[in-house]
């Protein structure tokens, strides 16, 4: 019986190594910003890295992917469809470009 305890400890200490593995091996590591040490921000003295400011505040992708879509719509059905799409993702971007989740409908 002690046997299979030590089969067990083993298999969950090797389960447990393999997950921290794959953590550090697909962590997103970013881009390299220019300037490592940063800048200082004139208004609050906010240290800003290089890599901050030049990411966009507002996530993007679903925006990119009704454009791609909707380049690939062939019939009248899908190209309503794709227009209704990217009606509804520039509309989101604009409601958190404007920080108003709530008056947009959607809790956060």
């Amino acid at each position: 019986m002690r046997f299979f305890h030590w089969i067990t400890g083993i298999a969950l200490v090797v389960l447990l190594a393999l997950a921290i593995a794959g953590l550090v091996l697909t962590r997103d590591l970013g881009q390299p910003s220019e300037n490592a040490e940063g800048t200082r921000n004139a208004q609050g003295g906010k240290v800003v890295t290089a890599n901050a400011a030049s990411r966009p505040l507002v996530d993007q992708s679903p925006l990119q992917t009704a454009r791609r879509l909707a380049a690939l719509a062939a019939t009248p059905e899908e190209k309503n469809l794709s227009h209704q799409a990217l009606k509804l993702a520039g509309d989101q971007r604009a409601c958190r470009e404007k920080g108003r989740r709530r008056s947009c409908g959607e809790d956060g």
